[in-house]
């Protein structure tokens, strides 16, 4: 009977004009269950995935033993610590909250901004109307409008608790106008400056920013990471041989030696968000669907997860296309979906945004990692005039960097959905080592004020939508952390 389901199998093969590889054709040929492996393949077939070689390699592996992993010695296990994950809310929402939310972003980054020596002592906006004429002050407000003089300088009104004021900041000062410019609506920043009828003539504009005295912290011991995003299994578009290649080589049963020792020392996987395609997420996305079930779509890519090394971590958090909410931050991933994800050994599960901590051993204090989706990104890479003319969307490297000096991952209000939390969790206001993101589908790394800022990439073919709009994804790439050096490749499997 199994070499009649074999023949079958090959037709398939022949049928499709996809020459099969021998080395998998042996394969298929030692498979001791090969009844379950043919239901398998018929259940794919069912589903309308387009079979291929590396198709049928992960069907193989799926029903394959554990093989005994062997990690490199050198390199310590892995050590995941939740430091902050966000615990969904359940609220009824007023008006009260959005002001109590922004009252809390002024308070959390006013702290930030009172580190620096010039706005060690700032003056309320109420008490800034009683000044004398040209006295020098200092101020830290929320920015709630922005705009143009006749003359070309900018002003801008800003807001604390008290009151509001009027900020002026002249063309002829390049640097800071520059600066101001950029800033958009509802960001915290500070001024200094001379008091004038009902206005600041600013000399001097703050972002919170990061520190420039931050420590580049690195493992002592040759321990890497991998970062991944925007897998959206389920969907017609996604990259099944390039994704294959990836596990398998994961798995060290692939590339040379060198590489297979590297393989050996990876302790940690991040995943920043959607790992499926999603169901109903925009208007006839079934049109668009491999798998329709939001559930099979789960269980398939805990299927992928299962067969990664498990002596790698896996850390996750949500993405726009999960099934949960999409207002931020997102709680961790809902188990009534994604149970075949999260009852996996090796998977830490934290929220959109989330920080770890990873690898504290014998005193050394590990890496902090915040993981953000990235949602906001695409409104500030085309509304930041600055990150708009350097190439918007392909420079979300800039769009990163925006965020970590504004110490807020969606600084004004139309960059994200949110729901108005007791406190802003969008603030960032634990300093990160490392910044993970996705969402936009390109890959890179760029090291701002020692943080090393990380786009992790997608395993989806380039969508027509996204070729009308001139957008370059960059598909099939994942980076590859030297944590003992900071160093970043960027592999290909595409």
């Amino acid at each position: 009977m199994s070499d009649e389901k074999k023949k079958e199998v090959i037709k398939h093969f022949l049928q499709e004009g996809i020459l099969i590889n021998p080395a998998i054709l042996e394969k298929i040929n030692n498979i001791p269950e090969f009844d379950t492996f043919y239901s398998n393949f018929q259940k794919l077939i069912h589903e309308g995935v387009r079979i291929t070689n590396d198709t049928v390699l992960s069907v193989i592996d799926e029903i394959t033993p554990t093989p005994q992993w062997n990690p490199d010695p050198q390199v310590k296990d892995a050590k995941v610590q939740v430091k902050w994950s966000y615990k969904a809310d359940s609220s009824k929402w007023s008006m009260q909250d959005f002001i109590n939310y922004f009252s809390n972003r002024y308070h959390k980054l006013k702290k930030i901004l009172m580190k620096r020596k010039e706005l060690s002592s700032p003056s309320s906006i109420g008490q800034i109307r009683f000044k004398g004429d040209r006295e020098e002050v200092a101020a830290i407000g929320l920015i709630i409008d922005k705009q143009l003089t006749k003359n070309g300088n900018l002003i801008f009104t800003l807001e604390d608790p008290t009151g509001t004021i009027k900020v002026l900041i002249s063309k002829n000062n390049s640097q800071l106008f520059a600066i101001a410019k950029d800033s958009q609506l509802d960001e915290c920043v500070g001024v200094t400056g001379q008091v004038g009828d009902k206005i600041i003539f600013a000399n001097n504009f703050f972002l919170p920013d990061i520190p420039i005295y931050k420590e580049l912290v690195k493992t002592p011991d040759p321990a890497h990471a991998i970062f991944i995003s925007d897998v959206h299994v389920g969907s017609n578009m996604f990259l099944h041989d390039a994704w294959n290649k990836f596990i398998r080589w994961l798995r060290a049963e692939t590339g040379s030696e060198a590489q297979r020792n590297v393989v050996k020392k990876i302790r940690y996987l991040i995943f920043a968000g959607d790992l499926v395609e999603g169901v109903g997420i925009y208007p006839n996305q079934e049109n668009d669907l491999e798998i329709k079930d939001i559930y099979k779509q789960y269980e398939k890519i805990a299927q992928y997860l299962a067969m990664i090394p498990d002596y790698i971590t896996i850390i996750i958090c949500p993405g726009n296309h999960d099934a949960m909410r999409i207002a931020e931050p997102q709680p961790e991933l809902y188990e009534d979906y994604a149970k075949p994800v999260l009852d996996l050994p090796n998977v830490v599960s934290v929220s959109n945004p989330g920080m770890v901590n990873i690898h504290a051993h014998d005193g050394h204090p590990g890496l902090d990692i915040l993981l953000y989706h990235g949602y906001s990104y695409v409104f500030l890479a085309d509304q930041v005039e600055t990150i708009r003319n350097l190439g918007g969307q392909e420079r979300i490297d800039l769009v990163m960097k925006y965020c970590l000096q504004r110490r807020h991952l969606a600084p004004t209000h139309n960059s994200t959905q949110y729901l108005p939390t007791r406190e802003d969790h969008l603030v960032i206001d634990t300093i990160p080592d490392i910044f993970v993101s996705g969402h936009i589908h390109r890959v890179g790394s760029v090291n701002y004020r020692n943080i090393s800022m990380v786009q992790a990439g997608c395993w989806l073919e380039t969508t027509e939508f996204q070729e009308k709009l001139g957008l370059k994804p960059q598909p099939g790439r994942v980076p590859l952390m030297n944590l003992q050096t900071r160093q970043v490749k960027v592999l290909k499997f595409l």
